[in-house]
């Protein structure tokens, strides 16, 4: 049912990547001293996995020990876990009200309606495997 399972983890401090739920799930956890280079570096990684699924593939970010919102942090709208054909839903735990803003901000001027705000993992991950289960039907 699933492509080849793959564990993919990158962990380039202050960002760490992983691809969860056999490949449903991209996870990326942002820690300061974050720079928007730390993501864009992540984006052929990204990028390829979102290529050889043939299913929507939907991204958790943490931002819960992001205390300050990096410059150039609107680039992120082009990312892949957005702008690519398989991008799902976005879900995003934490981070200030600041960064959500920009964040809101950032997904207006692209149109993008799939993101949603959580204050836990565990409600963001189960929101993203019910989507995934969706999927299915």
């Amino acid at each position: 049912m699933y492509p080849e399972r793959e564990s993919i983890e990158i962990n380039a401090m202050p960002l760490n990547l992983q691809m969860l739920e056999d490949g449903h799930i991209i996870s990326i956890v942002i820690t300061d001293p974050f720079v928007m280079q730390n993501l864009f570096d992540q984006y052929a990684t990204i990028k390829a996995h979102l290529d050889k699924m043939p299913f929507k593939v939907h991204t958790i970010v943490d931002l819960g020990n992001l205390r300050n919102v990096p410059s150039g942090a609107l680039g992120g709208r082009n990312s892949p876990p957005i702008s690519h054909p398989n991008s799902g839903f976005v879900a995003i735990i934490g981070g200030s009200n600041f960064a959500r803003s920009i964040i809101e901000v950032a997904f207006k001027i692209t149109g993008y309606n799939r993101v949603r705000f959580f204050t836990s993992d565990e409600a963001a991950l189960t929101f993203l495997r019910d989507a995934s289960a969706q999927q299915g039907k």
